[in-house]
């Protein structure tokens, strides 16, 4: 165990520094791009990421999940998975490219018809690597990730850059993004077939397993994102792409902090939690450590950008997306609220409960679906009040449903874990010294 700890300390040192790359170079592309590009850039291409995104989690059907769930994979399960999930992106690219002269009519605006089946590449390129990905993460191998994401990142940034400097508009995001995909998967694959290759063999059956397992974390993912996201459709229909893109830059912004702490626990979490998946006291020990430390950290940051917000927005995007501030705030509190919850689904894959994950997002899809109705009936202001009202309201439910169900956590403790104090960050200061201030560059590469 003592093994496992340090590994999982190695790893969370990677992935922060990947994370914090990963989210720095993220925001100075927006802040760039918002000098070359105008709002209405923004908005079509947070439609086109809302539909690549939704196609994606069908080609991963789960298998992420279960691979890291289930301990023992042979070679040969291995290949079946992986032909599997090419075989599927090949499928999806179709569907996204007879699918996109629809969402171009649907929304009026020709331009998707191009953005969508050009974006949508990123299924190809995604399946030819992710699976290695995963497998690094299972082995917590995480300086290899790091590496990958930082160059892929960076690569990223310079192409969009140099684009929107030549005037390419809207399509230096779309090339971006594939620029990104591009080197972050060919990379994995190079390392994954020196490594691991991957047989000329497929087994529908062998696959079985994986899927009865990944097919409910794949359901949920499903239904969470277009609960996530359907004030994204919502507002690009109903507002149109401008006001769509002021409140998706306020939107980035604002997620930002969710992206770059929690999977820094969370990629981590996940293989950790699944290997004490046979000692429940365990786990719940080491799951409301999570909680704490995520509510604490998550805490900070976001009344930090809550009083700043205005000066924010100036900074990073310009004193024409003003307006952006007001939404930025409300978004603070939202996101706030909403990771609290977010490590929740590394307790789902350690414990194999992905089911729970299926039904309670079934059941949050249709209650948010009525309060984004009932904040529409005003405007943004009014759909962000909702949003955060909902996650007040499901505080408890969510508690009862996967904490107390899972690993038997009283409420009480819930919310000890959740509310945060001075002797908390005085802890987490401490955790931060001995595992984060590096005595030497970070920790010796692991071979691979």
């Amino acid at each position: 165990m003592t093994n496992l700890a340090e590994k999982a300390s190695t790893g969370v040192k990677w992935v922060t520094l990947a994370k914090f790359i990963n989210i720095g170079v993220g925001i100075l592309r927006i802040s760039i791009l918002t000098r070359f590009l105008d709002k209405a850039d923004f908005g079509l291409m947070a439609i086109v990421y809302f539909i690549v995104g939704f196609a994606d989690l069908f080609m991963d059907m789960g298998i992420s999940t279960a691979i890291l769930h289930k301990q023992n994979i042979n070679e040969k399960e291995y290949s079946s998975l992986y032909w599997l999930n090419f075989m599927v992106s090949i499928v999806l690219y179709g569907i996204a490219v007879l699918a996109a002269p629809l969402v171009a009519t649907y929304y009026k605006e020709p331009e998707l018809g191009i953005l969508v089946p050009l974006v949508a590449i990123n299924f190809i390129l995604s399946a030819i690597g992710r699976q290695f990905n995963i497998v690094y993460q299972k082995e917590l191998n995480f300086y290899v990730i790091t590496v990958i994401e930082i160059i892929a990142v960076v690569f990223s940034l310079i192409v969009a850059v140099v684009l929107a400097i030549y005037g390419l508009g809207v399509y230096a995001l779309a090339y971006s993004t594939i620029a990104q995909f591009a080197v972050y998967n060919l990379l994995f694959l190079y390392l994954g077939f020196k490594k691991n290759s991957v047989r000329f063999h497929f087994s529908l059956k062998e696959t079985y397993p994986f899927l009865r397992i990944g097919v409910y974390q794949m359901g949920g993912q499903i239904i969470n994102y277009c609960s996530k996201e359907l004030d994204v459709l919502i507002i690009g229909k109903m507002l149109g792409a401008e006001q769509l893109g002021i409140y998706n830059l306020a939107k980035q912004l604002a997620v930002k902090p969710i992206a770059f702490i929690n999977p820094i626990i969370t990629e981590v979490a996940s293989p950790v939690l699944a290997i004490m998946q046979n000692s429940k006291e365990q786990l719940k020990d080491s799951y409301v450590k999570l909680i704490k430390m995520t509510s604490s950290v998550n805490l900070v940051i976001y009344l930090l950008m809550f009083v700043f917000s205005d000066l924010l927005i100036r900074v990073m995007y310009g004193a024409h997306y003003e307006q952006c501030a007001v939404i930025l705030r409300l978004f603070c509190v939202y996101m706030y609220l909403r990771s609290i919850n977010n490590p929740v689904g590394s307790l789902l894959i350690a414990t194999g409960r992905t089911d729970l994950d299926l039904k309670w997002n079934i059941f949050m899809l249709f209650i948010t679906a009525f309060m984004l109705y009932l904040g529409s009936m005003f405007d943004v202001i009014g759909i962000l009040i909702s949003l955060n009202v909902l996650l007040i309201i499901v505080f408890v439910p969510a508690w009862y449903v996967f904490y107390k169900g899972l690993i038997n956590l009283p409420l009480k403790d819930y919310v000890k874990a959740v509310l945060v104090s001075p002797s908390d960050y005085k802890q987490l200061f401490h955790l931060f010294k001995k595992h984060f201030l590096f005595k030497k560059p970070l920790d010796t590469p692991p071979q691979y």
